[in-house]
């Protein structure tokens, strides 16, 4: 079994053993209402110096709360992989073209 614990609450999660999707992901996506926020993975299927043509795989839709948690947990986990197995490859994320963008859409302003 699969064990995790809550710090804050001091609680432990006991996963139950069973069968369960395994979907691979090299994409994602996300978007917001002001109950949940949804992540969109999915897969390159071709890619040019402008554009990438992805397949979605799976839709999933969180809690906000969830999400918090969800980025710590992988901001622990590619540590510990990069540690593991070096440097991560691949390109950065241009997260100032991503937060316009955003302000764009209304992420972020008061009222959404």
């Amino acid at each position: 079994m699969n064990t995790t614990e809550d710090t804050e609450l001091k609680q432990e999660t006991t996963w139950k053993e069973r069968e369960h999707p395994s979907i691979y992901a090299n994409l994602v996506a996300f978007s917001m209402t002001p109950y949940d926020i949804s992540l969109l993975l999915g897969e390159v299927e071709s890619a040019s110096a402008t554009e990438v043509i992805g397949v979605p795989r799976v839709k999933l839709l969180l809690s906000p709360e969830l999400v918090a948690k969800l980025a710590q947990v992988l901001a622990l986990a590619v540590e510990a992989f990069a540690r593991t197995n070096g440097p991560l490859r691949g390109s950065i994320l241009d997260t100032a073209h991503l937060r316009k963008a955003m302000e764009e859409k209304g992420y972020g302003s008061e009222g959404k």
